[in-house]
């Protein structure tokens, strides 16, 4: 094989998105473990030289512009079989030092990016920190990030961490294709993020899918947790000592489902429940206020 063969990334079947043409930095699917017409597995590096680099997170899969053929190097030795399943104590300790690795956000690019948003400022205490050096697995380099600790709704344990990258002068989100991820291997499934504090909440709550939207939500209602996304809010469960649930939905389809089944969930265990959707279709009360 020929050193200074010079190829395409097309030319080993992958194909880069239009809207992903002409950057630096590229997401797309992997020819070699493909999963669907969303997958983004594979990491494509255009250099200023004009060179790339291929290589699949998921499968190892790799290849650059001077090699006539593709290359699988696993990265690590293979895992047997019996390994596999995540060791409960080790995810909790990771968890655990990836948010102790944060700061308090009060005073930081994360005060700053929620007033850029026009949001209420929760309590200092709440479940949010500021990483300025958190690590992006994604983009594969450390980034500054607001991050939210995720617990069960019910019991308040930690499931996972919820990560928001900045711009570095927290003017916004990081202009970035994925700004917002979730901690791999920690399932976000009847999590919550409580931005206001179990002992600030009263007999009424309010909820959102996101961060923002329910900071914003809290311009007319509060306290405000957030549920990561809209099937957690539509799975949210009657939760002790609340009688009134607020929900501040997204006014698109899922919005309104995730509203309509918690809204149905409680009013059968006998709990009073008020919706509120923003006017303009497809908006959240983040982007109704941020107009």
């Amino acid at each position: 094989m020929p050193a200074a063969t010079i190829t395409t990334p097309a030319d080993h079947g992958i194909d880069i998105p239009p809207s992903q043409r002409g950057k630096a930095s590229i997401r797309c699917a992997c020819p070699n473990c493909n999963r669907g017409p969303r997958d983004d597995a594979l990491h494509v590096t255009m250099n200023p030289d004009g060179s790339w680099v291929a290589y699949c997170h998921r499968c190892d899969w790799r290849v650059m512009s001077g090699r006539a053929r593709a290359e699988y190097m696993p990265t690590r030795p293979p895992v047997p079989p019996q390994a596999t399943a995540p060791n409960p104590a080790e995810q909790a300790a990771k968890l655990r030092a990836a948010w102790n690795h944060a700061q308090p956000w009060r005073g930081t690019l994360v005060e700053r990016y929620l007033l850029a948003r026009s949001c209420v400022l929760p309590p200092p205490d709440t479940d949010l920190r500021f990483d300025p050096k958190a690590w992006n697995w994604i983009e594969r380099r450390n980034m500054p990030a607001m991050v939210a600790m995720c617990t069960d709704a019910i019991t308040g344990e930690p499931r996972t961490l919820h990560y928001t990258f900045l711009r570095p002068d927290g003017s916004g989100k990081a202009d970035i294709d994925k700004p917002k991820l979730l901690m791999p291997g920690h399932p976000k499934k009847g999590a919550v993020i409580r931005l206001w504090p179990d002992d600030l909440v009263g007999s009424s709550l309010g909820v959102a899918e996101g961060i923002e939207s329910a900071l914003n939500s809290a311009h007319a209602y509060k306290p405000m947790w957030a549920c990561i996304d809209a099937g957690n809010l539509g799975e949210l469960p009657p939760l002790p000592g609340i009688e009134f649930l607020m929900i501040c939905g997204d006014n698109d389809n899922a919005g309104h489902r995730a509203a309509e089944a918690t809204r149905d969930r409680w009013i059968a265990a006998l709990r009073s429940v008020r919706c509120a959707f923003p006017v303009k279709p497809g908006a959240d009360f983040a982007d109704e206020v941020d107009q």
